[in-house]
């Protein structure tokens, strides 16, 4: 009885986290500063991403812009 609770505890826990990271990430842009680099030189990076909801959705707003390509 007892190993058929952990076993069930264990499906429902994979199955709650699965679902949390299973998340799929759309990177728009790269970009450095300063622009130029030099050896030895401190550059912040950033990246832009969001997170689409579901992949080939009309919800997701690169489907609604004519302009991402």
């Amino acid at each position: 009885m007892k190993n058929t609770i952990k076993i069930f505890l264990v499906m429902v826990l994979l199955v709650l986290f699965t679902s949390t990271v299973s998340a799929n990430i759309n990177v728009e842009g790269i970009s450095f500063d300063p622009a130029i680099i030099a050896a030895g030189d401190e550059v912040d990076i950033t990246v832009n991403f969001r997170e689409l909801v579901s992949p080939g959705s009309s919800s997701n707003t690169e489907a609604n812009e004519p302009e991402y390509s």
